[in-house]
C-alpha cells in the first residue's frame, strides 16, 4: 500500500503539474479500480492528518499547493463542492419527506431533522450526517 511519502513523490508541485487521481493511482501502482477512493481516501488523509497542503480542481486534478492563488482556487472548489452537497442533501430530504407538510430544519453543521406524516427514524448515512425522519400525526395516519 502506497504511503503518504510515496504520494507526495508523484504529486505535482503547482497546479500546472496537476494529475487525477486515476493518474497518481497508476503512478503509485494501487490498481484499486475504477473509483479510485484509495487514492482519494490517501490523498485525504495526507491533508487532514499531516497537514500537507493539496489542492485540486476538477480540470486540473491534485497538486501540492505552492501559491496563494492556488490555495484560493482550491479552497473555492472546497465551498462549490459543499455547496452543491448541500443541494443534493435538500433533494434528497424532499424526496425522502414528499409532503406538503414536511418541514426541515438544519441542526447543527451536519445534520438534518425533517418532519412527515408517514416516515418512521432512520439511522446514520455514512458516518456524515443524520437523517432523523419524524411524524408530524399519530401513526398510522389517521389512527
Amino acid at each position: 500500500m502506497a504511503t503518504i511519502d510515496d504520494l507526495i513523490s508523484v504529486l505535482g508541485d503547482g497546479k500546472a503539474n496537476a494529475e487525477h487521481a486515476y493518474e497518481i493511482e497508476n503512478r503509485l501502482d494501487m490498481n484499486a479500480g475504477h473509483t479510485q477512493e484509495p487514492t482519494r481516501d490517501l490523498i485525504r488523509d495526507a491533508i487532514v492528518n499531516h497537514e500537507i497542503p493539496i489542492g485540486s480542481t476538477p480540470q486540473a486534478g491534485y497538486f501540492l499547493i505552492h501559491t496563494e492563488e492556488e490555495l484560493d482556487e482550491a479552497v473555492n472548489n472546497l465551498q462549490q463542492r459543499i455547496r452543491g452537497r448541500i443541494g443534493l442533501r435538500d433533494f434528497v430530504v424532499a424526496g425522502s419527506v414528499g409532503s406538503n407538510h414536511a418541514q426541515m430544519a438544519v441542526t447543527g453543521q451536519n445534520r438534518i431533522e425533517a418532519v412527515n406524516d408517514f416516515m418512521q427514524p432512520t439511522g446514520n448515512i455514512r458516518g456524515q450526517c443524520s437523517l432523523r425522519l419524524l411524524h408530524m400525526t399519530s401513526f398510522p395516519p389517521g389512527g
